[in-house]
């Protein structure tokens, strides 16, 4: 998270939404007595913060569809659980290993397989941005708008970037598209879904769907998708 007192702004970061993106592009902005985890929630922010005066600064954070986000998460853990008793039985697979992990959230071997990262990879979004469904941040953006959305929230902190430092990224980038209405071909990773394992997504995070307005599709609609040559 990036906390600055003389910009008067908290952005709390949620994993995989051009987070690290945006903590390097506004690193010289935080100025904050002390740091924070790069991903800290806004319950425990303020309950640690509770004797501070972070009342009056604007909150803001970026959200992404999740389907996208999920995938995003499994790419950049990958490397870290390929020792892993759940990654050797799964062979790495994405589905196979999400559908396990969705389906026995709550269980031990799920908890070892995480622990060490300090947060679950299956968080849902709004627990940095919602409590008791009562918003907690001014100001939500959407990565698949994200130029769009960042050079507004800069103009309404009066920020000058210089350059938007970019990290994090695997792949091409998606050209921008209109997340309220999403189209089959505006997603990165959605080919890499079977139909089972979109069906749990949507049950895991249907608050985020609902709370984002992001849509929910179809395991059917994945027989819709772009042929091998038009992913990226």
């Amino acid at each position: 998270m990036i906390v600055s007192r003389r910009k008067s702004f908290v952005f709390f970061a949620i994993p995989k939404t051009a987070s690290s993106t945006i903590r390097r592009t506004l690193a010289d902005f935080h100025d904050a007595p002390r740091e924070f985890p790069p991903h800290t929630l806004p319950e425990y922010f303020f309950r640690e913060t509770v004797n501070e005066d972070y009342s009056g600064l604007y909150r803001f954070t970026f959200v992404r569809n999740p389907y996208d986000r999920l995938f995003a998460q499994f790419l950049e853990r990958e490397k870290h659980i390929k020792e892993t008793e759940t990654y050797l039985r799964n062979e790495g697979d994405f589905n196979r290993i999400v559908r396990n992990e969705l389906e026995l959230l709550n269980c031990p071997a799920f908890t070892r397989v995480w622990a060490d990262f300090g947060y679950s990879p299956h968080h849902q979004m709004h627990y940095w941005t919602h409590k008791d469904n009562k918003l907690l941040v001014d100001f939500v953006g959407y990565q698949e708008r994200f130029d769009r959305d960042f050079s507004a929230l800069c103009e309404r902190l009066d920020l000058e970037i210089e350059e938007i430092k970019n990290a994090n990224i695997k792949s091409e980038i998606k050209p921008p598209c209109d997340p309220l209405n999403m189209k089959l071909a505006d997603y990165k990773y959605l080919h890499e879904y079977e139909p089972e394992t979109l069906s749990l997504v949507n049950e895991r995070y249907r608050k985020d769907f609902e709370l984002f307005g992001y849509s929910m599709i179809r395991p059917a609609d994945l027989n819709r998708l772009p042929g091998d040559g038009e992913r990226t």
